[in-house]
């Protein structure tokens, strides 16, 4: 069909200038040649017979505009050539006037019959192009239809075959309900035959449950608007009554009132969706019953861990051995290795059940780190290790962020240094990385962590980060741990958007850094005003002599950020060289602050003191130790030698400038060591706790009345709300996990009752949970603030007397320390334990004995009673109060195992032994009475 489409011979078409160019082209060829004609013959008829042709020529070649201008030429120049003016009026020249008026005429004529030829065969030329196109549209129409027809066929074909191979029912319906063709799958489905189809017995409205009509009138609507529905659950109803789940989707055939719906069988799904959905409802009891227990194990670990380490410290605080003291200290270390190791337990539940979210704040980074490693600096001490920070002066001293996070990580990071490191130094560096950062007031934080010690392989290093994972996993491996700390490190450093990163090879150390986006913060709160500063102090010489590298380097740094002139000795022999130098040195400034480590190798720095006074080098200028020994030894060297001040290493920024202002402005600092609770020098609080734990009753009750504090104790929320209508109290605490009435329930009842013109009480909300939400919960039910058990003494007296003066009730002091004298006396090794909990304090002892004697028979009584009535929830609280009583005298006590097993037999809701166990039980509680009361008397008449 091309073909034939390009052998048509279409006229040429010329623009309208082209032609015109033929036309006059021709013409002038035409005048040409009768202008050489006429040289050679005088014929007159010359022109009249080559002008035609040129006008045919010119048409044939150009077109119908050439022809016309051809003829336009041609008469013009015969006009000219042939009729001279005169010819109008002189008969003579008649003939040659007619002549060329025929001669127009006869090429008018010739135009018009190349015109009407042109377009004749313009229109054939169209015609015969249209015929063929019309061909070529027809053929390809019908291959067109053939090529529908097949595809409708093999649709048709396809259609057939889904619906005989039965994999999916389906049905050809009327909007109305009438059925038209169903395979047999559907009929299967609802155990229709195909004589039930033919004979109408099957209408899709009468199969459908009166539940799921209007969900049936629905679908037809969207089908009649829209032609086509989604699939969407229904039940359909099968000819012996049965109900079946079902999958129906639906599609208008575009003919009438018909539609085809595709079904699907989902009975056996939606069984499978009960299921499913049971099992998850069984898991989401069982998160709630984990995180639940979670918070009930915190409860009932903090609970005995908080009698431990107050009455430790409450033991430390008096005049005792110094082997009495170290049994102490190395229990409450024990103690508080244990909350820690809890710590991470339940931060790691809390992470993979999503209970875990940061606590942002503005605080000072700084202060943050100076403090925690203060608490690490034993450790380090008791190894011989060399603790040493340096905080970058471009650091921002306030940023925010969760500041109790940030010291877990820190603490732990640190913790492993000390830990696999033997020898040497940990070298903490906080300072701001070169990373670009979303603004200006993002800072990138980097916490480096160095330390001397065994190192860590290039396998180990990705492993550590992996729950309950260590480097010696072995069963003889030399360093403890569960494998906790670092997985939560990294987990919490990633919800903080940081990294943290490892570099170490084994035997040469290791590097931890850790790098925190953190936003810069602002002060909240305010600092004395120093009437002099370190700024007064510019160009001051300072020889510091210590032999550590580390630490001489991070002490220069420090001062020379501060203007003062620094100088360093690694060694006592060269510090005394130094010191010689300088008095000979007329000119130059004497040196005003000696820093000497109070250890070094050789010579150290209490030997270097006595030999620069042997010498009569000893100079004018303050003198200041450092020490990372043992701080009652080296309180004992000091308090001989001639020292103007002291720091224990660590050192941080702040103490070191706080103690440089002290000795150059001339005031010098008392050397104290510790904060030990001495009595308030203003009018005491009228504090009721509130608390149903007798051992934490009275740890509690113990520091309070140590700083001077009146205490009321309450057992229970019911107790403390009629105390507090029948007495006046400055401040409140508040158990939150109590019978009767809980501490929430209690705090809330206060709150309503209380006078809103007058003060609100201050109410401190103490609880073991640490679960998310406590402190919320604490807080929306009234609390003014929250802590957490085991209570920290100095902590708690903070605490107090902040809220005490925030309220306007009373002002007291924070705490500071004292030594108060307690007896030794001979009482049953057994014992030992529990008296050394109570910081060996006789008269404590005596009346935890008589509390006990009071009241574990009311207790026993009760738990009888609430057996035999098979109340057991109430029976578990008597017990778990009885178990409490005993444990106050030692773990090990043949009541202890006994009523571990009574508390198993309630929570199984009785046995047949649990008769016998409590007729065991009470004769052991008896037993341990009569013991009691004779190391009672003992006590007593010793102190007779």
């Amino acid at each position: 069909m091309n073909d034939r489409l390009e052998t048509i011979e279409l006229l040429p078409v010329y623009p309208f200038w082209k032609g015109i160019a033929v036309g006059i082209a021709s013409a002038l060829i035409a005048v040409l040649l009768r202008e050489l004609l006429g040289f050679a013959f005088d014929q007159d008829e010359t022109p009249f017979l080559l002008f035609p042709a040129s006008i045919i020529v010119a048409a044939r070649i150009g077109g119908l505009r050439a022809g016309v201008t051809t003829l336009a030429v041609t008469s013009l120049y015969s006009f000219f050539r042939f009729v001279p003016p005169v010819a109008a009026t002189d008969p003579n020249y008649i003939t040659p006037l007619i002549k060329t008026g025929v001669f127009i005429f006869e090429g008018g004529i010739i135009c018009s019959l190349i015109g009407v030829l042109q377009q004749t065969r313009k229109t054939a030329v169209t015609n015969e192009a249209k015929a063929i196109l019309a061909e070529k549209f027809s053929r390809d129409y019908y291959e067109q239809v053939l090529t529908t027809q097949e595809e409708l066929n093999a649709l048709e074909t396809t259609y057939r075959d889904l619906i005989d191979s039965n994999v999916i029912g389906m049905m050809l319906c009327s909007f109305e309900g009438k059925f038209y063709e169903a395979n047999d799958a559907f009929l299967d489905l609802l155990e229709y035959s195909r004589d039930d189809l033919e004979n109408n017995q099957l209408n899709w409205i009468s199969l459908t449950p009166k539940d799921f009509r209007d969900r049936d009138l629905h679908a037809i609507e969207e089908l009649k608007k829209h032609r086509r529905i989604p699939p969407f659950e229904l039940q359909l109803i099968s000819k012996t009554g049965l109900i079946r789940n079902v999958l129906i989707g639906a599609a208008s055939t575009g003919t009438g009132d018909k539609f085809i719906a595709f079904v699907l069988d989902r009975s056996e799904n939606a069984q499978f969706q009960d299921e499913l959905q049971t099992a998850l409802n069984l898991a989401e009891t069982a998160n709630r019953t984990k995180t639940e227990f979670l918070a009930n194990i915190s409860h009932e670990l903090r609970t005995p861990l908080n009698a431990i380490i107050g009455m430790t410290d409450l033991a430390l605080d008096e005049d005792i051995s110094d082997v009495m003291r170290d049994y102490i200290q190395t229990a409450r270390d024990a103690a508080q290795t244990l909350t820690f190791l809890i710590n991470d337990v339940l931060d790691f539940s809390r992470m993979e059940t999503g209970h875990f979210e940061l606590d942002v704040d503005s605080f000072g980074l700084p202060n943050l780190v100076d403090q925690t490693l203060k608490t690490l600096s034993l450790r380090a001490h008791q190894k011989g290790l060399e603790l040493i920070s340096h905080i970058s002066p471009q650091v921002p001293r306030y940023v925010n962020g969760d500041k109790n996070r940030i010291r877990q990580i820190i603490v732990n990071v640190v913790s492993n240094a000390i830990k696999f490191t033997e020898q040497g130094e940990v070298f903490v560096d906080v300072s701001l990385t070169d990373e670009e950062t979303e603004n200006d007031q993002i800072n990138s934080i980097n916490i480096s962590v160095l330390d001397t010690g065994i190192g860590i392989s290039k396998e180990d290093q990705t492993r550590i980060f992996s729950p309950f994972t260590q480097v010696d996993a072995s069963t003889t491996r030399n360093y403890v741990g569960t494998g906790l700390g670092l997985a939560i490190c990294q987990e919490i450093i990633s919800r903080m958007d940081g990294r943290i990163e490892v570099t170490s090879e084994p035997g040469e150390g290791s590097r931890f850094d850790i790098i925190i986006p953190l936003e810069s913060g602002v002060q909240t709160v305010s600092t004395p005003t120093r009437s002099i500063t370190i700024d007064d102090f510019h160009g001051a010489r300072v020889l510091i002599v210590d032999d550590n590298e580390t630490s001489l380097r991070t002490l220069k740094s420090t001062l020379e950020n501060w203007s003062m002139c620094p100088e360093t000795a690694t060694t006592a022999a060269e510090a005394m060289q130094k010191l010689k130098d300088s008095l000979r040195e007329d000119s130059e400034e004497p040196y005003r602050v000696l820093l000497v480590d109070g250890l070094m190798p050789q010579m150290d720095g209490f030997e270097f003191l006595e030999n620069m006074k042997k010498d009569g080098i000893l100079p004018e200028a303050s003198l200041m130790m450092l020490s990372s020994a043992d701080r009652m030894m080296f309180e004992t060297r000091c308090e001989s030698a001639p020292v103007d001040a002291f720091i224990e290493k660590p050192i941080s920024q702040s103490t070191l400038m706080d103690t440089l202002v002290s000795l150059l402005s001339g005031r010098v600092r008392p050397k104290t060591f510790g904060k030990r609770i001495r009595p308030t020098k203003y009018e005491p609080l009228t504090i009721l706790v509130a608390e149903d734990t007798p051992v934490n009753q009275k740890v509690v009750e113990q520091i309070l009345k140590k700083r001077g504090h009146n205490v009321i104790l309450a057992n229970n929320g019911r107790e403390a709300l009629d105390l507090y209508y029948e007495n006046d109290f400055d401040l409140i605490l508040m158990d939150m996990q109590m019978p009767t009435m809980d501490g929430l329930q209690a705090t809330k009842a206060i709150r309503n009752i209380e006078d809103p013109d007058e003060p609100l009480i201050p109410i401190i909300a103490l609880t073991a949970h640490t679960m998310k939400g406590d402190r919320e919960r604490c807080i929306d039910a009234g609390a003014s603030d929250y802590l957490s058990k085991p209570v920290d003494a100095e902590a708690l007296l903070d605490m107090i007397e902040k809220l005490a003066r925030r309220s306007g009730r009373k002002s007291t002091r924070i705490p500071t320390k004292t030594d108060k004298p307690r007896d030794e006396f001979a009482i049953p090794e057994k014992f030992h334990g529990a008296l050394q909990r109570m910081g060996n304090d006789a008269v404590l002892f005596c009346e935890m004995i008589s509390m006990y004697c009071d009241d574990f028979p009311q207790l026993f009584e009760q738990l009888q009673t609430e057996v035999a009535a098979e109340n057991w929830e109430t029976a578990g609280h008597h017990a778990h109060r009885l178990k409490g009583l005993v444990y106050s005298f030692g773990t090990s006590l043949p009541p202890c195992e006994t009523i571990l097993v009574i508390e198993q037999k309630i929570k199984d809701q009785g046995s047949q032994l649990l008769d016998s166990l409590l007729t065991r039980y009470e004769n052991e509680l008896n037993k341990l009475k009569d013991e009691l009361q004779d190391v009672r008397g003992k006590i007593q008449s010793i102190k007779i």
